[in-house]
């Protein structure tokens, strides 16, 4: 099963278990991790935030992934094109 989070779930991860916890209860339920652009987006919006507060928080967020990543998945695009739709050059 795939599955997506954003970043309000991923901030309730890592404050509630250790990234090995995790990745070990996500493999035993065979279920994969996307990323999508809203989460990479909202990602970039916590890094780019100028308060201490927030930088340390991402900081801890991207190192809990770090030790995620041979688990983590990415969505190239998410969008499902409808019949009748012309495709943009």
């Amino acid at each position: 099963m795939k599955i997506y989070f954003d970043l309000n779930y991923w901030q309730r991860i890592f404050r509630s278990c250790t990234p090995h916890e995790f990745k070990s209860h996500i493999v035993s339920k065979n279920f994969e991790i996307y990323f999508g652009f809203e989460t990479i987006y909202e990602f970039g919006r916590l890094f780019l935030n100028k308060k201490a507060k927030a930088k340390e928080e991402i900081k801890e967020i991207f190192s809990y992934l770090w030790e995620m990543s041979d688990i983590l998945k990415y969505l190239i695009c998410i969008c499902k094109r409808r019949e009748g739709d012309k495709l943009h050059k």
